[in-house]
């Protein structure tokens, strides 16, 4: 693994273990066993570690949700595969839930607070239009879509599930609660 990669796969890990805020570049240097020097020849700040972790993130959710929506043309079997989708990327890659952290911050003109506050509208934005071509939610307003998205979101990118076993269970547990009259 380069430099850089290493850079930022310890970054994530402690980010999601410590908070975006607890983990200094000292932290992160001495995490992959570089110098500072080091680690800002690679990275100006933090924040663009942070950036470029959860945007790389959030870029893998969507090419993976897309490619799992071409499996199934069953509405509800679709939804399955997004929200199954969502938790395992999640699982494997904890840094994402940073767009759910990093948002509760009371401060959102810090920049990488207002970076994660863009980057989840945009997913939301992204769930939604997803949920609208899976025609889930039938007879309803677009509003309805988006706050769906947001919900599943929320419900996803929050720490619920630590074992990888758990995403089938927990994504049918989710799809049953929402469509319980069309799931299986």
């Amino acid at each position: 693994m380069a430099t850089r990669e290493k850079i930022l796969f310890e970054a994530g890990k402690l980010f999601s273990q410590r908070g975006y805020f607890a983990v200094s570049m000292e932290d992160i240097a001495q995490s992959v066993g570089v110098t500072k020097a080091t680690l800002y020849h690679h990275f100006r700040s933090k924040e663009d570690i942070c950036r470029e972790l959860v945007s790389s993130a959030c870029e893998e959710l969507k090419k993976r949700i897309q490619v799992r929506l071409h499996k199934d043309k069953n509405p509800i079997n679709a939804l399955f595969g997004v929200v199954l989708t969502m938790l395992d990327v999640a699982l494997e890659r904890p840094e994402i839930l940073l767009m759910n952290s990093l948002e509760m911050v009371s401060d959102d003109r810090t920049p990488v607070v207002q970076y994660m506050v863009n980057l989840r509208t945009e997913i939301l934005r992204f769930l939604r239009d997803v949920l609208v071509k899976l025609d889930v939610t039938q007879k309803r307003t677009s509003r309805y879509a988006f706050e769906l998205a947001e919900f599943l979101i929320g419900l996803v990118f929050s720490p619920i599930t630590q074992q990888r076993q758990e995403s089938k269970i927990t994504a049918k547990r989710i799809v049953r609660f929402l469509f319980p009259e069309q799931s299986s």
